[in-house]
């Protein structure tokens, strides 16, 4: 899969969800598994993927100059930005910025989420959750959220995988697209 003009770091592949190892998030309130950049690669390509696993109601970590989108993969979470409170369902992505003042609470108790992360004045990205039955060509990266898969060089593809590349899915899937902050080519 040719990434366009522009793109940046072109790194087809397939990055393990139970092969991340738990990192603690910035205030120390959770875990997180970071899946892009891959754990043990070289950053800077200005996009983050991660699944968190939120265990308990409390603050996100503030995340200035950052665009976040953030999706709950198990249950609902109760996600408050700015004073302003939403049930986000599992599945629904939600876009907020990086600096606003974020609280969860867990209605049905704890749940994993993933977050998808831009700098600013680097990237932008668009994230769609669909359910699919055959190919799918990400413009950067798919997120298997529930059911099974396979990538383009044949390794199986299972729940909260990140796959850099085309791959076979049946079920719930999260498709990343980035961009230049500016528009231009695809960022990979």
């Amino acid at each position: 899969m040719d990434p366009g003009p522009g793109a940046l770091n072109p790194a087809p592949g397939l990055v393990r969800y139970e092969a991340a190892r738990d990192e603690p998030w910035r205030n120390g309130r959770g875990m997180t598994r970071q899946l892009h950049p891959a754990p043990g690669a070289a950053a800077g390509d200005g996009w983050r993927v991660s699944v968190a696993t939120l265990g308990e109601a409390g603050e996100f970590s503030a995340f200035p100059g950052v665009d976040r989108v953030f999706t709950p993969v198990d249950a609902p979470v109760d996600l408050t930005v700015d004073g302003r409170t939403t049930r986000v369902d599992p599945g629904t992505p939600v876009r907020f910025a990086g600096e606003a003042s974020v609280t969860a609470a867990l209605p049905h108790g704890s749940t994993r989420a993933v977050n998808v992360m831009t700098e600013r004045t680097r990237c932008r990205v668009t994230v769609l959750v669909r359910t699919v039955d055959g190919p799918v060509e990400p413009t950067t990266a798919l997120l298997l959220l529930e059911g099974e898969g396979v990538a383009a060089g044949g390794e199986r593809v299972v729940a909260l995988d990140l796959v850099r590349g085309p791959a076979r899915c049946r079920g719930s899937v999260l498709e990343i697209g980035v961009v230049g902050a500016e528009g231009g080519g695809v960022v990979s």
